[in-house]
């Protein structure tokens, strides 16, 4: 069999692909397992992750749009700063889309998706006190999820929260300074009630609590990059 008669692997294999390593990066950079300033060389990773530069390069990019890395074309791609002014225009996003956000999902909640969220109200309740990113962000997915047929507004939701999920996993005092499990629990638990005013107080009580904390915590070492200043090709 020559290579051009080879079976080729299906679209939604490649696509799966793609995802998948994006995934694998996006989770690495907010959990800061690659760290602020880390570049971000295409042989490591492909090594790292198993795939060809096709996928990585198509994450890599994803990532940009998304100002997890910065990118200085045929000289270095690197992972982007842990903060920037972005995260208070990101908090302020996120309280102006809350009412339709939690609009959209109360009224898409129906007996199956109430069961989940009754699943992942008992699987919040079951994490460690010190693991509110990870209750944000399994939240956070459900509602990816619910509203993924929308042709904007999970885009925007994510594209503003990834930064704040970001930020907060690798100063989880932040979190705790804002209330902990607690408000996402009582999110929780007001979705499971189709309240859409009482989530939508509660969501946008816990964004500014997040805020201020966010404010209090600030620190300007994190605008920058740690003093490795080699900008090699990758």
């Amino acid at each position: 069999m020559t290579s051009d008669q080879a079976p080729q692997p299906p679209v939604t294999d490649r696509r799966l692909l793609r995802q998948n390593v994006f995934e694998r990066l996006l989770a690495d950079i907010i959990d800061g397992t690659l760290a602020p300033g880390r570049r971000l060389r295409d042989d490591e990773l492909t090594v790292m992750l198993g795939v060809s530069r096709t996928p990585l390069r198509e994450a890599v990019a994803r990532l940009d749009e998304l100002g997890l890395v910065n990118t200085a074309p045929n000289r270095y791609t690197r992972v982007a700063p842990l903060a920037s002014t972005a995260i208070f225009e990101a908090v302020d996003v996120l309280i102006a889309l809350a009412p339709l956000v939690t609009n959209r999902l109360t009224e898409r909640l129906d007996e199956d998706a109430l069961l989940e969220v009754d699943f992942l109200t008992r699987r919040i309740e079951r994490l460690p006190a010190d693991q509110v990113a990870r209750a944000i962000g399994i939240l956070l997915r459900f509602a990816e999820r619910s509203l993924d047929d929308l042709a904007l507004l999970p885009s925007l939701t994510s594209s503003t929260m990834v930064r704040l999920i970001r930020y907060t996993a690798q100063r989880p005092g932040v979190l705790l300074v804002a209330g902990g499990l607690q408000p996402v629990m009582e999110i929780t638990q007001a979705l499971q009630s189709h309240d859409v005013e009482l989530t939508t107080r509660l969501v946008v009580a816990h964004l500014e609590r997040i805020g201020q904390a966010v404010r209090a915590d600030w620190n300007p070492e994190d605008l920058g990059y740690p003093s490795d200043n080699d900008e090699s090709p990758r």
